[in-house]
């Protein structure tokens, strides 16, 4: 597991590093429940009978959260922060009526999240790190960029492919479970740009320096940076195949 260089770290205010060391350790326990959403996924891509080519894209998956959440827990301690807890609960709270779905729609409806959710996180780490100036936190978000990026195009791949084995009457629920993924971000996107003037809903307007040496991103630059996702990216892709 690599280790960050902490010798080289910059703290450009040291009020920032409670809120630092809060949203670092909220990462980690994102990443570690990505580590399960990613071992539940190809334990269904096995269920489902998916071709064996598929899996090693699905293990690599796996690594590679296993190792952005050890790099968010390093960034953690380097903070000054205690070791980060587990998610509470541990164990991942499945849905019933989701457990007892043949295996062959949980990879779908898997697939469905992981697409949406990386393509959201992949704008949000690459606009992270291309203003990130501290070394050792460079480092972290251009690792993690290099694996996301393949991350989302596992998941849509995947899920053009398997929505040929549905027929069209199923396509209200395909496009329901990509709803129920990206409607939350776009709510509270909505909500936070809402008191905004039009004039100020530009990425120009949050250049934010201070928090992006510490890898942090204020709820408004999110805000504008997930519309432009939606605008260019998502909405897109999901028109493309069918789910909006």
């Amino acid at each position: 597991m690599p280790r960050l260089d902490a010798s080289s770290l910059q703290i450009p205010h040291p009020n920032l590093l409670p809120l630092a060391c809060a949203v670092w350790t909220q990462r980690f326990q994102t990443e570690y429940r990505s580590i399960q959403v990613m071992t539940r996924f190809l334990e269904e891509l096995v269920g489902a009978g998916d071709p064996l080519d598929v899996l090693p894209s699905a293990a690599e998956a796996i690594r590679d959260e296993i190792r952005h959440a050890a790099l968010a827990a390093q960034v953690v301690e380097m903070l000054g922060g205690e070791t980060p807890d587990l998610p509470d609960p541990v164990r991942e709270p499945l849905a019933a009526e989701y457990v007892a779905l043949p295996m062959v729609q949980r990879a779908l409806i898997t697939a469905i999240s992981v697409a949406i959710n990386e393509t959201i996180s992949l704008a949000l780490i690459a606009d992270l790190q291309r203003r990130c100036t501290n070394p050792p936190l460079q480092t972290m978000l251009s690792a993690t960029l290099a694996d996301e990026d393949g991350h989302g195009d596992l998941g849509w791949v995947y899920v053009a492919a398997s929505l040929q084995r549905f027929d069209e009457d199923s396509h209200p629920f395909w496009r329901a479970v990509a709803q129920n993924a990206y409607q939350p971000h776009r709510d509270h996107a909505a909500r936070v740009l809402e008191p905004l003037a039009v004039e100020r809903r530009t990425l120009e307007e949050w250049p934010e320096p201070d928090l992006a040496m510490l890898g942090l991103i204020s709820a408004e630059r999110e805000a504008v940076l997930f519309e432009r996702t939606w605008r260019q990216a998502l909405l897109p892709k999901l028109q493309e195949l069918g789910l909006q």
